[in-house]
C-alpha cells in the first residue's frame, strides 16, 4: 500500500530530447491528450545544445534569487 502511494508523490522531472520538429510536436500532443494532470512547467525547442541544471531549494526562492 505505500509504495502506490508513493508513486502519487508530486516530483519533478527534467527531460532533454532530440528529434525532428514533428517528432516533438507528436510528444507534445501525447502529453495533452494522455496526462490530463501532468504540467510542463518550461519548455522550449532549439538547434542548439540544451544543458540540464540542478538547483537546490524551491523553484520560487531560485527564480526572484533566493537560493
Amino acid at each position: 500500500m505505500d509504495k502506490e502511494r508513493n508513486r502519487d508523490v508530486i516530483l519533478n522531472f527534467g527531460l532533454i530530447a532530440r528529434g525532428k520538429l514533428r517528432e516533438i510536436e507528436r510528444l507534445q500532443d501525447f502529453i495533452d491528450r494522455n496526462l490530463p494532470h501532468f504540467r510542463v512547467i518550461y519548455q522550449t525547442v532549439t538547434a542548439r545544445k540544451l544543458k540540464l541544471l540542478k538547483v537546490r531549494g524551491n523553484l520560487d526562492e531560485w527564480k526572484s534569487g533566493g537560493v
